[in-house]
């Protein structure tokens, strides 16, 4: 991470050693993964902010794509429930962007808070089921870029109640993170796909799937 903001302001060790006033040693220390002392780390992170972004001590210890591992490992065991497990590394302001029409896809929209992305994976879990033998630890792929996460991959759907087998489905995730928790979460799929999949399952489950009138005050946009 020292060196991600290292390079983004365009210096050398020697020039972030002097804006730091730390010594070259530090620094390769530092960006080879060993312990420095917490000192050192402040000073970094007050070198290497900027005025359209802070760069915070946290910013600079913490892992991103361990942080995005961790995400998709708890949202796979423990589905619906995943905010029960990793509630310590969600920041309270966090917004979850769903793509999607909310008024043909219930889980869609931007939803404020883990609250609200809570509903979310409610309903999203009341249409799909994610297969006991799907392994989900070699589907994706982690693309980090500083503080930022891009993952890329397919997961294994099936609409519940159906005896259809589970189909791939294609999908994009990113995440931002911010003090070393979850500020920004969104997820990119086949938004055709999945308001056909509503519309199946519907008929599966042999009742309307979604009311658009019940989401006028839990806090997405639409």
């Amino acid at each position: 991470m020292l060196k991600f903001f290292r390079k983004r302001k365009g210096w050398s060790q020697q020039q972030l050693c002097e804006a730091a006033d730390v010594s070259v040693r530090v620094v390769c220390k530092a960006e080879t993964g060993a312990a420095i002392s917490t000192t050192s780390i402040d000073k970094f992170s007050t070198a290497l902010s900027m005025p359209e972004h802070e760069v915070y001590p946290e910013d600079l210890i913490s892992d991103p794509r361990q942080l995005a591992e961790r995400f998709v490992n708890a949202l796979h065991v423990h589905r619906q429930n995943l905010l029960d497990s990793i509630g310590d590394m969600i920041d309270p302001g966090a917004e979850f962007r769903i793509v999607g029409n909310p008024r043909k896809i219930p889980f869609a929209g931007l939803h404020r808070g883990p609250r609200a992305y809570r509903r979310a994976l409610k309903k999203f879990y009341q249409i799909f089921e994610i297969p006991n033998d799907f392994d989900h630890t070699t589907a994706y792929e982690y693309f980090p870029k500083g503080t930022e996460v891009v993952l890329w991959g397919a997961t294994c759907l099936r609409l519940v109640g159906s005896k259809a087998p589970a189909e791939k489905v294609q999908y994009r995730k990113r995440f931002r993170f911010r003090r070393g928790i979850l500020v920004s979460f969104e997820d990119h799929y086949d938004v055709e796909k999945g308001e056909q999949s509503v519309a199946t399952a519907a008929e599966v489950q042999g009742k309307k799937v979604y009311d658009p009138l019940e989401d006028s005050t839990c806090g997405i946009n639409l």
